[in-house]
């Protein structure tokens, strides 16, 4: 990277050359999701590191109020606040669920208000918290399977017929960001705040 040069190898074993091209003057931009698996001598060679996060719910508001104004929908400030508060803090996510109830709203002929929101994402399987009807199975078996735990990655998998990947990668970082499980040594926990949350769900 210092040296402006790629080496380009031609060829196998003893025969093979080696092709240095000379680079003009660039700019290297990276993204990665496991920063830790770069090493450190070419992670340092990186002049600027930043950290992306989720979008804060005041940030979302105002990409849906621009979509909104785009795709010429009617919107209530206080819809737009509910949708953020149950879009995970992904753009994609709120961009989609205002998608669904615009149509919900078109079929009643009407604007989207809390009531349009409400009943939208009822409809889709989602909660104003943004959970889906797969994070609240993965709760509830916790709970009613395993008493809260611990319980390891694979038997949980397996009980909720899901593949460990998808558990660790889709579900499991949500469900940590709200506090309603933990990881431990033994395995995953239940919080107490996830508790709270399946007692509100039977209320």
């Amino acid at each position: 990277m210092e040296d402006r040069v790629l080496d380009i190898i031609m060829g196998k074993g003893p025969s093979a050359k080696t092709i240095r091209l000379s680079l003009e003057p660039f700019t290297l931009v990276g993204a990665t999701t496991q920063i830790g698996k770069i090493s450190a001598p070419m992670r340092e060679r990186f002049g600027l590191i930043q950290r992306l996060d989720f979008f804060s719910e005041e940030d979302i508001v105002e990409i849906l109020k621009r979509a909104s104004t785009l795709w010429d929908i009617k919107v209530e400030d206080s819809a737009l606040k509910l949708l953020a508060g149950c879009s995970r803090g992904t753009a994609r996510i709120s961009l989609r669920l205002l998608r669904r109830c615009r149509d919900y709203a078109q079929n009643k002929n009407k604007g989207i208000d809390n009531d349009v929101v409400l009943k939208t994402i009822k409809l889709l399987g989602v909660d104003i918290e943004g959970l889906e009807d797969i994070d609240r199975t993965i709760l509830r078996t916790m709970l009613n399977n395993f008493s809260g735990g611990p319980i390891g990655l694979s038997t949980l998998a397996a009980s909720i017929s899901e593949d460990e990947v998808t558990v660790t990668d889709v579900h499991e970082p949500y469900l940590m960001k709200c506090g309603f499980i933990k990881r431990t040594s033994r395995g995953r926990v239940l919080t107490q705040k996830g508790l709270k949350y399946l007692e509100s769900l039977d209320e």
